[in-house]
């Protein structure tokens, strides 16, 4: 873009004058290109949270192909007559700029083109233009907390169901975690006497010994046979 298109359409607004053909500044290397951005991706160790990847393509566009836009038409004649009048080319073309940059972006937009020739629908492409990412992005939290992710291992899966009565996180077909049970009820323990120090308590037996557990401590009553 001529510098003194690019003067007068940063005084008016660039952004706002770009917003018509859907492009803007970009916030990476400063040059004009198509704003892009991704869906909300999923990210973090357990996939807890999710972010929105943004950048600038920057396609290859001639906005002085005279094909596409009136640019050229007007910018040729306008610097003939700079040259033989000695006026600055600023002073030509006062009052022509909003014509001017419309047909400058007319022609960048149509020559801009991001499709693909029939080669390259069959076998695709790398890297047909430049483009940039932005490096900045804001977390957010996962809709659901940790949908899609295990909450014992933390890696990927379709989710959770059942298997009778066990909760199960499923991540293939033949491999699932364990989560618990649906409905556990768990045994009521019956206090009983302790005979060492009279206070009630729980009876447990452990690789063949009796214990009863106190709220504060653990009496070992003996081997049971």
């Amino acid at each position: 873009m001529p510098h003194v298109l690019r003067k007068w359409a940063e005084e008016k607004g660039l952004d706002r004058l770009l917003a018509k053909y859907g492009w803007s500044t970009c916030r990476v290397c400063g040059l004009i290109g198509i704003p892009w951005h991704t869906a909300k991706l999923p990210q973090g160790i357990n996939l807890d949270f999710e972010n929105s990847v943004t950048g600038w393509l920057h396609p290859l566009g001639d906005g002085t192909e005279p094909m596409y836009g009136r640019f050229a038409i007007l910018w040729e004649p306008a610097e003939e007559e700079s040259k033989k009048t000695g006026e600055s080319i600023d002073q030509v073309v006062e009052g022509m700029e909003q014509l001017l940059f419309d047909g400058f972006m007319t022609a960048v937009s149509n020559t801009a083109w991001m499709g693909s020739t029939p080669e390259q629908m069959k076998k695709g492409s790398t890297n047909p233009f430049d483009f940039c990412v932005y490096p900045r992005f804001v977390l957010w939290t996962r809709q659901g907390g940790k949908r899609g992710s295990c909450p014992k291992c933390g890696e990927p899966g379709t989710g959770e169901g059942r298997v009778g009565d066990e909760r199960r996180f499923f991540h293939e077909p033949n491999r699932s975690c364990y989560l618990g049970m649906v409905n556990p009820v768990r045994k009521q323990a019956t206090e009983v006497k302790c005979p060492n120090c009279g206070e009630l308590g729980r009876e447990s037996v452990s690789k063949g010994y009796t214990y009863i557990r106190h709220k504060v401590k653990t009496c070992y009553i003996g081997k049971k046979f």
